[in-house]
């Protein structure tokens, strides 16, 4: 008779607990005692399968064929060979150490075991093939699932009871570290921040806020950060956004619901929930805008931001040519059959004229003085309501502590508990008196945060000299903060924009002067067709203006003049050339501000003197005094090529040497690559 072989089967939930008083290494003692009780000792052969730290809710499943990263190695190895007719019997403790999952359990059986003429042993409860036995072995496996989900439940319920309490869960965050038992005494252990690491995650927020961008941080801090440390940290461009997007360095602590609230290391928080709120602001202000390299290119102020006002679809930016612009390629067009389009530098000098309005405009002065009086109002009460209570509680503290001593002198505390109770109460002085002391400071400055406000209400008065001195970046970023959405409309003879302010409730409505727009059906007619010079001209005629006096502040001839007239006045189908501009009137009064009243436009350089975008590259790199080989690593160029490129760029310019080249580049923007050009400002 063939010796009966047994798949011995031991798991515990995790590595160091005793699963009801049955250890992992006391289960396949008691699992051969009941092995040697039914066959006899030395009357079978067995192998063990084992799987420590694993729930018994965890797979494989039984109808598995390929084992999943998370599922038990153990159980996956002993099902497999069990398929494969190798033991006759399944041994264990209790049914519960194999599934705590009733449809695993009866698939087990039912399917894999049962075929194959393989019977449970089990030593801690009864099994039995009958149909009765396998009703009664499923409400135990049901019973066994239950208290799975019920323990599952009581664990997440009290997690969650220790977030609302205050206290981190999880693997510190860089930055931070876990207190020992010395440092949390008889309470449980929280984080406490790193003081090394900590000004590492100062600095890269000032410096994100500053302008700076994760890779360039990185670069940064891979080259700094092993010496701050002393050890070796790679930084990536992933690894610096989940160290700005941490909101545990402002003390705040990630409930299960998604909500924040602060923690009780919240005392020592790297940086204000303010400074967390610009962060993530910030991270939401770039995500609705380019990505990749067309990202970096400052000139794009309004990706994200500017709308067609038919479809509703984001305007797609097209800087391709000489002069960027703003489209909708959606498949709902205007009633004349216009698709949205409209100029960056358009739209940028429609927004900052918009903008330069505001800011001197003296009801808006007035609301910028009231909202600043009562920002500095508010904190100034809650600073003296933050001083009184910690006023109070210094006084409870003092008074807690001479009762302690009081119990001392009476024998009814011990001195052991009496010194390590004023121990804590000593700590918390400590901390009180630093925050009263930061209070008290906080409310000295209040004239001093005055006088700011004062110089910040003065600011808006020289509004446009401090747009002038902003780089395109901090123009774009100053966009993208004031503004929240862009809405273009075209209609019939119409062109407007809908703007939504950020500091403005209801949107306002601005003029824009149309010009030729793209993929319409027909061309258009009436005043919708007439350009920009010719509502000029018509302009300077209603004004009074005679054709000696338009050709003076056109800068050209008569002759030009007088054919911009006729050719309004054909457009308009009027019978001279003042009953053209009285027909235009209405629209010349919308848009005067847009129109080019006055000088020539400025003839532009031949394209063959434009230099290529990989000559400007090249000439800056080597305007910096690289060399043509370095120029070559860097760019993937061969060195032959870099020389040649250089040499055409310096040809173009008529320079001899690459730093007056650029400098000459720097005066003179018509040089610059084709794609570049619309870099040019408004005069």
């Amino acid at each position: 008779m063939k010796l009966p072989h047994v798949a011995i089967y031991r798991r515990v939930s995790t590595k160091t607990q005793v699963d009801d008083g049955i250890s992992l290494e006391n289960q396949p003692e008691l699992v051969l005692n009941e092995l040697d009780r039914r066959f006899g000792s030395g009357a079978y052969t067995y192998e063990l399968f084992t799987d420590e730290g694993k729930s018994g809710g965890a797979g494989p499943k039984p109808w598995q064929d390929v084992r999943r990263p998370k599922d038990r190695v153990g159980l996956f190895d002993m099902i497999q060979r069990l398929k494969s007719n190798e033991f006759t019997h399944v041994a264990a403790y209790h049914l519960d150490r194999i599934y705590r999952d009733y449809t695993a359990l009866n698939a087990l059986f039912t399917d894999i075991m049962q075929p194959r003429n393989v019977d449970f042993i089990f030593v801690a409860c009864h099994f039995e093939s009958s149909n009765e036995g396998l009703f009664a072995q499923g409400v135990i496996a049901g019973v066994a699932e239950l208290q799975r989900k019920q323990t599952k439940e009581n664990v997440k319920r009290h997690l969650d009871l220790k977030r609302q309490n205050g206290f981190f869960l999880g693997g510190a965050p860089f930055g931070w570290r876990r207190e020992s038992q010395e440092e949390c005494g008889d309470g449980r252990p929280n984080i406490v921040p790193i003081p090394e690491q900590a000004r590492i995650v100062q600095s890269m927020v000032d410096m994100y806020l500053s302008g700076a961008g994760f890779k360039e941080l990185a670069r940064k801090f891979n080259l700094t950060s092993a010496a701050d440390l002393g050890f070796e940290k790679i930084w990536q461009y992933q690894t610096i956004r989940n160290a700005l997007t941490c909101p545990t360095h402002a003390g705040l602590i990630r409930q299960s619901d998604g909500t924040l609230q602060r923690g009780l290391h919240y005392k020592h928080r790297l940086y204000d929930e303010e400074v967390y709120d610009q962060i993530t602001e910030k991270m939401m202000r770039n995500r609705r805008r380019l990505r990749g390299p067309a990202s970096s290119q400052p000139f794009r102020m309004f990706v994200g931001l500017a709308y067609c006002g038919h479809c509703g679809k984001r305007l797609q930016s097209d800087f391709s040519g000489k002069y960027g612009a703003y489209r909708c390629f959606g498949q709902k067009a205007s009633d004349d059959g216009s698709h949205v389009y409209i100029s960056s530098m358009a739209l940028e000098s429609l927004m900052l004229a918009e903008l330069t309005s505001i800011a001197r405009d003296p009801t808006m002065q007035a609301k910028v003085e009231i909202e600043i009086e009562k920002l500095i109002c508010q904190q100034d009460i809650a600073f003296r309501k933050r001083h009184a209570d910690v006023s109070k509680a210094i006084e409870d503290n003092e008074k807690k502590a001479d009762r302690v001593i009081d119990a001392i002198a009476k024998g009814v505390v011990a001195n052991s508990i009496a010194r390590r109770t004023l121990k804590q109460y000593e700590l918390e002085h400590d901390e009180l008196l630093s925050e009263q002391r930061s209070l008290e400071a906080n409310l000295a400055a209040s004239m001093k945060r005055r006088d700011i406000a004062t110089r910040a209400k003065a600011a808006l008065a020289q509004f446009t000299d401090i747009w002038q001195s902003l780089t395109d970046s901090e123009r774009r970023e100053a966009f993208h903060i004031v503004i929240e959405r862009i809405d273009v409309h075209v209609k019939e003879h119409r062109k407007w924009l809908v703007v939504q302010l950020a500091f403005q409730e209801e949107p306002i409505e601005i003029e824009v002067l149309r010009g030729a727009e793209r993929y319409r059906s027909g061309k258009l007619d009436g005043i919708a067709s007439l350009t920009p010079r010719e509502l000029a001209a018509l302009k300077h005629l209603l004004d009074g203006a005679s054709h000696i006096e338009i050709c003076e502040y056109f800068g050209t001839t008569r002759s030009n003049v007088v054919n911009l007239l006729s050719r309004a006045r054909d457009r308009l189908g009027a019978k001279s050339h003042l009953e053209a501009a009285k027909t235009a009137e209405p629209l010349i009064c919308r848009v005067a501000w847009q129109l080019p009243l006055y000088g020539s436009c400025s003839p532009g350089i031949l394209s063959r003197k434009q230099l290529k975008v990989m000559e400007y590259h090249i000439l800056c790199l080597a305007a910096e005094g690289k060399s043509d080989k370095v120029i070559s690593a860097l760019t993937g160029v061969d060195h032959t090529r870099v020389a040649q490129l250089l040499e055409s760029a310096l040809k173009k310019l008529e320079r001899r040497t690459a730093k007056s080249a650029l400098k000459r580049l720097n005066s003179d923007d018509r040089y610059l690559p084709q794609s570049m050009v619309n870099r040019k400002r408004y005069e």
